[in-house]
């Protein structure tokens, strides 16, 4: 698994890791704590045998910690592909969660904007087309319809 663990590309770029402050030890543990659940469910071990060791290593290409995870149960404890891929998703959201609100609010904004000038457009078109030609109704309730 350690093999199979360290062939797969990590979650952070060295860009990433400064910007966000993953250059520190303790920001590395912190994110560890925060998902001690989901570490657990990941390594199918109760959460009250959990045992976790971190080396946070901050290497001038790629900052990253080691975790040593098991369990005080010997009959539990083991790690899956599926599991390493649901945690190193909970890790990377964890991570980014920052900046995810930061784009899930400029696009709510952006879909706001162009829902109002579109309406505004329209509502143009609409005063374009009573002033010019004689209104069909069919055609104002087209328009109406694209407003709403």
């Amino acid at each position: 698994v350690a093999q199979e663990v360290a062939r797969t590309n990590g979650i952070l770029t060295f860009e990433d890791a400064e910007r966000l402050g993953y250059n520190r030890a303790e920001a590395w543990r912190e994110l560890v704590r925060r998902n001690v659940t989901e570490l657990a469910e990941a390594q199918k071990i109760d959460i009250s045998n959990l045992q976790w060791y971190g080396a946070f290593h901050n290497t001038a290409h790629h900052p990253h910690m080691h975790l040593l995870v098991y369990s005080k149960d010997a009959k539990q404890g083991w790690l899956t592909k599926k599991g390493i891929t649901e945690l190193r998703s909970a890790l990377g959201n964890d991570i980014f969660r920052l900046e995810q609100y930061k784009l899930f609010t400029m696009e709510t904004d952006l879909r706001d904007r162009l829902k109002k000038e579109s309406r505004e457009e329209i509502e143009r078109l609409l005063a374009k087309i009573r002033d010019s030609y004689a209104p069909t109704s069919e055609i104002e309730m087209l328009f109406l319809k694209l407003v709403s």
